[in-house]
């Protein structure tokens, strides 16, 4: 039986990301507004 403590533990590691679409495509656009942040054109990033 997994406990509340490996769960948690899954979770830091991110074994158990939000995998929805929704989540997906917000994880997609925090990241290409990283990469454009950090000096990236957006050519590059699409």
């Amino acid at each position: 039986m997994v406990d509340n403590a490996d769960i948690n533990a899954a979770i830091a590691r991110g074994y158990n990301a939000d995998t929805t679409p929704e989540a997906l495509q917000e994880r997609i656009e925090r990241r290409r507004n990283q990469l454009i942040s950090e000096g990236s054109t957006i050519k590059e990033v699409n």
